[in-house]
Formats: C-alpha cells, sequence, structure tokens
C-alpha cells in the first residue's frame, strides 16, 4: 500500500522553493515592518483617507498588502498562482474572503462568486478545499440577534432563510462536484448560529464521504467542549 509521504513543517524550501530571492526579501521586509504597531496604523489610516478621497492607490495596495496575502480577485485571476504554485507540489485553497457588507444584492453577488468557485474547484484536482465565510452572504446583526435569542420579525425571518438557502446551495454544489467546504469560523457574537446551520449542513451532506467542514478556533477557553460535543 502507497503511504503518503511526511511533510516536515521545519522544510522552508517547500513552501517557498516557487519565491525568488527578490521576493523573499520583499515579503521579509513586509512583514518586518508589520511588527511595528505606529506604522501599521499609520498605514491603514493614509489607506482609509486615500480611498475616500479617491486616490490612484489600487496599484501600490495590489504590489504591496494584496500581493502578499491574496491570489487574486477572482477565480480566474487566481488560475495563474494557483498554477505555478502546483508546479512545485502545492495545492491551493479557493477562499473567497469577503464578509462584513449588510446589503442583500451583496450576499447575492457573493454567493454566486463563491459557487463560481466551486465550479472552477471541481475541475482543479489540486484545489481540494473550497472556503468561505457566512458573514459575507449575510447580516452580522441578524446573526447576533439569533444567537442572542431575540424574536425575529417576518422581514428578518425571510433574511434568515435566506441566509440558509445561500448555504444550502454551496453545499449542495459542492457534494455534486464532490469539493470539500470548508466553513470559516466567524467572530463569537455570531458563531452559534453558523454552527448550528454547519451541522445541519454536514447531516445533509456528509453520509457518504465528507464535504462540509466546520471550524474549530481552538485558542478559546470553552473550545475544546464544543468540539467534543460535535464529536
Amino acid at each position: 500500500m502507497n503511504s503518503q509521504p511526511s511533510v516536515s513543517f521545519e522544510n522552508t524550501s517547500i513552501a517557498f522553493s516557487s519565491k525568488s530571492d527578490a521576493a523573499l526579501k520583499k515579503m521579509h521586509f513586509m512583514f518586518r515592518v508589520m511588527n511595528y504597531p505606529l506604522l501599521v496604523n499609520l498605514g491603514t489610516n493614509f489607506l482609509k483617507i486615500a480611498l475616500k478621497l479617491r486616490l490612484p492607490v489600487k496599484p501600490l495596495v495590489k504590489r504591496t498588502i494584496f500581493e502578499l496575502f491574496c491570489g487574486g480577485e477572482s477565480v480566474e485571476d487566481c488560475r495563474e498562482k494557483s498554477l505555478e504554485l502546483n508546479k512545485y507540489g502545492i495545492g491551493t485553497i479557493l477562499d473567497y474572503s469577503v464578509e462584513g457588507t449588510e446589503n442583500e444584492e451583496d450576499f447575492e453577488r457573493i454567493a454566486n462568486e463563491i459557487l463560481n468557485t466551486v465550479e472552477k474547484a471541481g475541475i482543479e484536482p489540486k484545489n481540494p478545499f473550497v472556503v468561505f465565510k457566512p458573514s459575507g452572504i449575510g447580516s452580522n446583526v441578524l446573526l447576533n440577534k439569533i444567537q442572542v435569542g431575540e424574536v425575529l420579525s417576518d422581514h428578518q425571518e425571510q433574511a434568515w432563510n435566506k441566509i440558509k438557502g445561500r448555504v444550502n446551495s454551496i453545499c449542495e454544489a459542492a457534494y455534486q462536484k464532490k469539493v470539500k467546504v470548508l466553513i470559516d469560523a466567524e467572530e463569537t457574537w455570531i458563531q452559534k448560529p453558523i454552527d448550528h446551520l454547519v451541522y445541519d449542513m454536514m447531516r445533509k451532506y456528509n453520509s457518504d464521504q465528507p464535504i462540509v467542514f466546520n471550524t474549530f478556533q481552538m485558542y478559546l477557553k470553552d473550545m475544546y467542549q464544543k468540539l467534543q460535543n460535535a464529536y
């Protein structure tokens, strides 16, 4: 029986073999800068002001912070980076990391983009997971109301049903494409209803094979008990 080779996380040559010396030096410099809270705060405030004034800062952001943490603005943008990493035996996880909006049109647009991500992952064997944050497809305010047990209005009930419908559509698409989907953790004040929704999806789509995965933030004090309860 063939066994998977062990991976050593101490072997940095595997993780960084796709990077040139110049790229590594650039990354090292940027991470060193991030160790200084004053510089980070100054940069963040400058960027907020620049965006409000519609200054042309997007190219600068894309060549620095965005390039460091993101593969692209869409699945198509990420394809070139994904293929490049694949040459070095490095798989990629597609994560459409948008959150914090409170607009139903945005929720639908983001859900469709996640579905597109699932579609693309289904034809790319080196993309083992798709990741999404529920806060990108539903109101944080509404999720908090559910968590604290507030009685929802008819409009809020409809909005909650839409959230559940979007999550179900994503998980159903992942099931059909045999793509594993990891539902990312959120802020503690909205996590409970998300957990319940994820468990519903796991019961529905994990009977044949593991498709839907939850996230456990093990640095939280009560997470070990939650992990045991989930088990």
